[in-house]
This record gives structure tokens, C-alpha cells and sequence, in this order.
């Protein structure tokens, strides 16, 4: 309970002072946040961090399919971890290419 009722004052608090900032602050705050959105390292950090999610999500479905592959009886465990294991590399021959530009 204590958490809805904290949640309820922050948010109430949050109006308020909002409300009296005003339109020109909020334009400000937005101009700020967009500055910040773009520059150089936060765009970068955003590029890293949507690739290893990419990359987390390959590893992920790949896995899936190599445990319902060896589930039934297509593949076994050696193929499974070999099949993974290629993936990984080329995942990482990428990654170090690509930052290398």
C-alpha cells in the first residue's frame, strides 16, 4: 500500500510544480532533452546498445531453435553448440568490423 500511495504523491507533486513551471520551461527542458538525444555519445551508446539487443535476440531464437531441434531428434547437442557457436563468431567478426569504421 505504501507504494500506490507514494506513487499517487509523487505523480501529484510532479503536476504541481510542473504546472507552475510553465509552457516556457517546458520548452526548455524539451529543447535540452532533444539537444542531449543528439549528440555524438548518446547516439552512439543507442547504436551500441540496439545492437547487442539485435544480437541478444539472434543468440535467443537460435537457441530456441537448437532445443527444439535436438528435442526432436533433427539435431544433436554437438550440432546445437556448433551451429551456436558460428553464430557468436560471426556476431563478433561484425561487431569488431563495424567498429572499425
Amino acid at each position: 500500500m505504501k507504494l500506490r500511495i507514494g506513487t499517487v504523491v509523487a505523480f501529484a507533486l510532479g503536476y504541481v510544480l510542473g504546472a507552475r513551471a510553465g509552457r516556457e520551461h517546458y520548452r526548455t527542458v524539451l529543447r535540452f532533452a532533444g539537444a542531449v538525444g543528439r549528440s555524438d555519445k548518446v547516439s552512439d551508446a543507442v547504436d551500441l546498445v540496439g545492437s547487442k539487443a539485435k544480437a541478444a535476440f539472434r543468440l535467443v531464437v537460435e537457441r530456441l531453435k537448437d532445443t527444439a531441434g535436438v528435442r526432436l531428434g533433427w539435431r544433436n547437442g554437438e550440432q546445437a553448440a556448433d551451429a551456436i557457436a558460428l553464430d557468436l563468431a560471426e556476431d563478433l567478426a561484425t561487431a569488431i568490423s563495424n567498429r572499425r569504421r
